[in-house]
């Protein structure tokens, strides 16, 4: 049986920001204070295979190293996309496996944007049919049919742009 050996620490006030340093590298706070130590003592840390259950589904921690060039295109890129530098490496893996956009901040905005314009056109062709005025349903239809025609060059550009970012 292989036991494990602890070690306890009284963060105090400053638990809040080494949470929050620790969430935005994508670490745990222990994985966080595991590293700090294995830095220190100028060794790699050997990460074994762990499988983390999040949202009902079972992930595999991987360690990647990447040399401080790398990492600073990495960060650079991510940053770009709208991406934390591990979500952009997620997001690398995922749309090379399984070539389905994997969209930053910044495109779900756009997404979401548009998804408003959708909502106003719901609106306004409910109020079309209740009002049944037919003199200017035709007028109507038409404005609508080009807000729909630019929500859906919207989020063809946006999904075309995810798959190109990914598939250089």
């Amino acid at each position: 049986m292989v036991r494990q050996m602890l070690i306890s620490v009284e963060l105090g006030p400053m638990k809040v920001q080494w949470s929050a340093w620790c969430a935005r590298h994508g670490l745990s706070v222990s994985e966080g204070v595991r590293r700090l130590i294995h830095a220190e003592l100028g060794d790699e840390p050997e990460l074994p295979d762990i499988d983390v259950p999040r949202n009902g589904k079972c992930f595999r921690r991987v360690q990647v190293a990447l040399t401080r060039e790398e990492f600073e295109g990495v960060v650079h890129r991510a940053r770009v996309g709208g991406f934390a530098p591990h979500r952009w490496i997620i997001a690398l893996v995922r749309a090379n496996l399984s070539r389905k956009p994997q969209p930053g901040e910044a495109e779900l905005r756009l997404l979401a944007e548009s998804n408003q314009q959708l909502a106003v056109i719901r609106m306004r062709l409910g109020a079309l049919v209740r009002t049944g005025d037919t003199a200017n349903a035709q007028c109507e239809l038409e404005g609508l049919r080009e807000m729909i025609g630019e929500h859906l060059q919207t989020v063809s550009r946006i999904l075309r742009a995810s798959l190109d970012r990914w598939s250089r």
